[in-house]
């Protein structure tokens, strides 16, 4: 029986059979193995992402809160003085000094993890902050500076600023499960002057 050509054309194969079966368990077991780790990387993407994404609302909402006092600091002398056409009073430099955004600059390379969603409105706030603080030694009085700023040169990016990023803010007090979000900051003087101007001066 054992002599049979089909016992003898197996006896054969059973090399390659193994070979076969042993390639595939090892092939199986890389897959799976590759699969546990992507699973892992994934996980600690995400996390990282998250404490990202929760560093960078930090500082948005602790330099939103320093651009809205300066906004309608600046807004609240215009609707009182302003509007007679003199330059903010030099004093105002010491009045608001805007912070660096160090978190920012230090987690840039790092930025490209978060969700389009966050990530847009995060750049433009930033890009918008720094718009608004350049501006604003531009608005004071200066008997050497030939051209006159109004104010509309520093608040409009920072209402610019502080509105386009409340979306991002909310997603990401989604991702990060923040059950007491920080109240929007009030620009209520800020708004007020930055009509009043566009009325006065619509070609500005």
């Amino acid at each position: 029986m054992l002599d049979h050509p089909f016992y003898m054309e197996l006896k054969q194969w059973q090399t390659v059979i193994g070979s076969v079966l042993g390639f595939l368990a090892l092939t199986w077991g890389a897959l799976f193995n590759y699969h546990l780790g992507r699973k892992r990387d994934d996980r600690v993407r995400n996390i990282e992402c998250v404490s990202i994404a929760i560093g960078i609302y930090g500082e948005v909402q602790q330099l939103s809160a320093d651009l809205a006092k300066m906004a309608n600091g600046i807004g609240g002398w215009y609707l009182r003085s302003g509007i007679h056409g003199d330059s903010a009073p030099q004093h105002f430099s010491g009045n608001w000094v805007l912070p660096d955004p160090l978190l920012y600059k230090a987690l840039a390379p790092k930025l490209g993890m978060l969700p389009p969603g966050i990530l847009g409105p995060v750049i433009k706030f930033y890009a918008y902050y720094n718009e608004a603080i350049t501006h604003f030694p531009k608005i004071l009085s200066d008997e050497e500076r030939p051209v006159s700023y109004g104010v509309g040169w520093v608040l409009d990016p920072a209402i610019r600023a502080i509105d386009e990023v409340q979306p991002a803010l909310r997603e990401i007090e989604k991702l990060g499960e923040i059950e007491t979000p920080v109240p929007n900051p009030d620009l209520n003087k800020a708004r007020q002057a930055k009509e009043l101007e566009d009325e006065m001066h619509p070609d500005w």
